[in-house]
């Protein structure tokens, strides 16, 4: 089979690039041939004003460059399939008309909330935020959320437009792929998808291997943002001295004022960005991995990351995180945005005498049942599959 993948890279690299990357490897592997479209937000980041202003008056909400570079690549490599992952920002609706006006089904990962929310995580001012979902993505133009930015918020709530106005997702899209069922009926319900063209499949990671190494500490991997959950892990930790914290994570420069607060945390290790290698590593050593978000999270990939390595995770529930964490069983799910429950939570692992251990095991347990690389490329075909015989129909 041959497929095109098509991934607009984010200015500061995340889960959602890890994934993308894995599951080419994994189509590869298996004796797929696969052609890859990539475009990066660092183009435009890079630009002089003025590149920025063409881009901006010429470009957006409708990439022309795109729609040419993808139509001519499409007729020179003839594939079976596009499987697009994120069109945000430099690739616009374009990136489907130029598949669909050359008879390419296309399959969307719908890896954040970007196509219902004009930030993509359906946050702003410390809490969660559905407004887009009822008013529309006028109301991001009104609430100025991204970066507080009247401009940044108004094209990005011009492409959402153009998506809606154009039935982009309705009519342009063959199926999707979402990574958890909250994340499907979300779609489904604000977004008027068929769920019978959305298909729930997990993400995966290779197998790391278990460890036999002593657990040392609490691990937090993960971008440093507030709808992360970041302060309100560091305020659990005010309560917990004696229990040693590590957090690694890349601090995007409009987020550099959490790191005021992490010096007033005793017992508390700022490691930086790590590698893949590095990340697992640092989880083979973990009693727990904590995922704290307060905001709606799609899958939360450290979770899988912490279950491969036969390591818990305490986990808020709030968003697909509930259906990560078995509660008691894998570890623990605590109120999301409650700093003491979490603090409950570590301290039943790290107070009672083998507690991480058998929870460590189910998590192991959990992974080879349901997180191989083997099992979602048998989903993944399955899907594959089904898109192209429809779409012969």
């Amino acid at each position: 089979m041959k497929i095109l993948i098509i991934h607009n890279q984010y200015l500061f690299a995340g889960g959602e690039d890890r994934v993308v990357a894995s599951e080419a490897d994994l189509l590869k592997r298996h004796g797929h041939e696969v052609i890859f479209y990539p475009r990066s937000n660092k183009e435009i980041y890079v630009s002089r004003f003025r590149d920025k202003f063409k881009f901006v008056f010429n470009e957006m909400p409708w990439s022309r460059k795109t729609f040419r570079n993808l139509v001519d690549l499409i007729q020179a490599e003839q594939p079976d399939i596009a499987h697009v992952h994120n069109p945000f920002f430099m690739m616009t609706p374009s990136v489907y008309k130029a598949c669909h006006d050359n008879g390419v089904p296309v399959v969307q990962t719908l890896h954040n909330y970007r196509f219902l929310c004009a930030n993509g995580v359906l946050f702003r001012d410390g809490q969660v935020c559905e407004r887009c979902l009822y008013g529309g993505s006028r109301q991001a133009v009104l609430t100025r959320c991204i970066h507080h930015s009247f401009w940044g918020s108004f094209m990005s709530a011009l492409i959402l437009r153009t998506y809606r106005e154009r039935r982009i997702l309705q009519e342009s899209i063959t199926a999707f792929i979402a990574p958890s069922y909250f994340c499907k009926d979300l779609y489904c319900r604000y977004a008027q998808l068929d769920e019978n063209k959305v298909f729930v499949k997990s993400h995966f990671i290779e197998d790391p291997g278990v460890s036999n190494q002593e657990k040392e500490y609490a691990l937090y991997v993960g971008t440093i943002r507030e709808y992360k959950g970041i302060l309100v892990l560091l305020k659990a930790w005010e309560g917990l001295p004696d229990i040693p914290l590590k957090i690694a994570g890349e601090i995007p420069p409009e987020n550099e004022w959490l790191m005021d607060h992490m010096p007033a945390v005793k017992n508390l290790e700022f490691l930086g960005s790590l590698s893949m290698q590095e990340t697992l590593d640092a989880m083979k050593r973990a009693k727990c991995v904590i995922v704290p978000s307060i905001c709606y999270e799609t899958f939360a990939r450290a979770i899988i990351e912490a279950y491969a390595c036969g390591v818990p995770v305490i986990a808020s529930d709030i968003g697909a995180l509930k259906e990560r964490v078995i509660d008691g069983q894998t570890g623990f799910l605590f109120r999301a945005g409650d700093p003491f429950q979490l603090q409950e939570k570590v301290q039943r692992i790290f107070n009672q005498d083998n507690q991480d251990t058998q929870l460590g095991k189910n998590a192991r347990a959990q992974y080879e049942e349901h997180y191989t690389p083997e099992e979602n490329y048998t989903i993944l075909m399955e899907i594959y599959k089904d898109v192209i015989r429809k779409s012969l129909q």
